[in-house]
């Protein structure tokens, strides 16, 4: 077992051969096994043993048994009892899941009391199969490469070398060094899903080929490559389409979103919705990608939908928000009016406005819409809406309302009360910038005695 393991640590470049380690150790044939392996090879081997308190004796049994081999084998040992059940009450995950963020945790800090780079634990080939079923059967949405056996870790690495063994040729190992070891009597039980697939399943799949473990690392390498290649690609078309406010918030064009290619679109979503909580990898499923997509596709000119860790999403009709529940898309709807000055340039909420008097400045930016009014009807003012604002139309006669040219040019809520009105000192509107001019109002006039005001919106 040694060579086969030597050679898949050589092959992956898994650890330097004069590098100090972690060694995760809980008593079982498995970390006994990786303990005494690592004890054989390098020279600067610590030890660490978390007691769960969760068996009572038999906890406190594979505590004693860690101490002592670690003292036969001239390994540091640092021992930590850990409150699994508080973690629970505290963070409401499973027994399971709560256990091994602590037992991290303490590795993580182990690690840097000792100056290690890397730390290992003893996932073996069995525990590759079984994770694997696991993921497929749950539909899981990213780690369907299984159990990586080198990842960043801290600040140096996590490795497990023992991915290409099975469990019967480490306990073979176990009895052929005398190394020894405890069964922990919860692995028995039915029930978690591990247990039951390696209790009823894996014995038929070992029957239709006893070097299950050898395939499924196989293609554990060769999934793990194309899942990070197409991750980096689905990564730079979320980037591309998307914009982050200061607030924490997400705006996504639907339009942009439609140029991404079909294969790629859920790994986009997903990437989306992981971007305001980059630490909750595993709590957004399947539906809740299905979901994001469905509104992404959908006819309806706005509906909202709510996610995990407060995240919200919300359709206004070619806008798709995602943003946290205590962030607010749309800006105080407070009243403002500032006078256009010459040479002004105003930073407003949804872009920039630029006055000039007597003539375009050089400085107007080329995307931007320029309108000239009559300097005898100066002063002007730029101003947010207000209930009940009407305007005349180019082109037709009446009025209408502000609040309806808005709806039918798809402005979404968020911005209908902070897109800037151009009115003179009588309060008659006479420009809402990209969306209607007033009756009577000539677009870019270049005769002398004009006010030019320009408005390019931000992208």
């Amino acid at each position: 077992m040694k060579q086969v393991i030597d050679e898949f640590v050589t092959r992956l470049q898994l650890i330097d051969a004069d590098a100090s380690i972690v060694v995760a150790v809980s008593g079982g044939a498995d970390s006994m096994a990786l303990l005494h392996y690592f004890a054989q090879t390098h020279r600067d081997v610590y030890a660490i043993h978390l007691n769960h308190q969760l068996r009572g004796k038999e906890s406190d049994q594979d505590e004693a048994l860690v101490k002592r081999y670690c003292a036969e084998l001239d390994v540091t040992c640092k021992t930590v009892r850990i409150n699994v059940k508080a973690q629970m009450s505290q963070n409401r995950h499973s027994l399971q899941q709560s256990a091994r963020e602590l037992r991290y945790e303490q590795i993580r800090t182990y690690m840097h009391e000792v100056g290690a780079i890397y730390a290992t634990t003893a996932h073996h080939g069995d525990d590759q199969v079984e994770t694997m079923l696991m993921r497929q059967i749950r539909g899981a949405v990213s780690g369907r490469g299984g159990i990586k056996a080198i990842r960043a870790f801290h600040e140096g690495y996590l490795i497990r070398p023992f991915l290409c063994v099975a469990k019967r040729e480490i306990e073979a190992y176990c009895r052929q060094h005398a190394v020894p070891y405890r069964n922990d009597s919860s692995n028995a039980k039915p029930d978690y899903m591990r247990n039951r697939l390696r209790a009823d399943v894996l014995p038929l799949l070992k029957q239709e080929n006893p070097r299950i473990h050898e395939t499924m690392q196989w293609q554990a390498e060769r999934i793990q490559e194309d899942e990070a290649y197409l991750h980096e690609v689905a990564k730079e078309h979320a980037e591309r389409i998307m914009t982050i406010d200061q607030q924490d918030l997400i705006v996504v064009p639907i339009k942009e979103f439609e140029t991404v290619p079909h294969a790629l679109q859920s790994r986009v979503v997903h990437l989306l919705l992981k971007y305001l909580s980059p630490l909750a990898e595993g709590d957004f499923t399947r539906r809740h990608i299905q979901d994001l997509q469905m509104m992404l596709h959908s006819q309806k000119a706005s509906f909202e939908l709510h996610f995990p860790h407060e995240l919200v999403c919300q359709k206004v009709y070619e806008l798709v928000y995602i943003k946290r529940t205590q962030v607010e898309t749309s800006y105080v709807p407070s009243i403002w009016r500032e006078p256009l000055l010459d040479n002004l340039e105003m930073d407003l909420p949804l872009g920039t406005l630029y006055v000039s008097y007597d003539a375009p400045s050089p400085s107007f930016p080329k995307e931007a819409e320029v309108i000239a009014l009559k300097a005898q009807d100066a002063p002007f003012y730029v101003r947010n809406r207000r209930a009940g604002d009407v305007m005349t139309y180019k082109g037709g006669t009446g009025t209408k309302k502000v609040k309806k040219i808005f709806i039918d040019a798809k402005v979404p809520r968020e911005h209908r009360d902070v897109w800037p009105l151009i009115e003179d000192s009588f309060g008659k509107i006479l420009w809402i910038p990209f969306l209607q001019v007033a009756s009577g109002i000539e677009v870019l006039e270049d005769d002398a005695h004009r006010v030019f005001v320009a408005y390019k919106q931000h992208k």
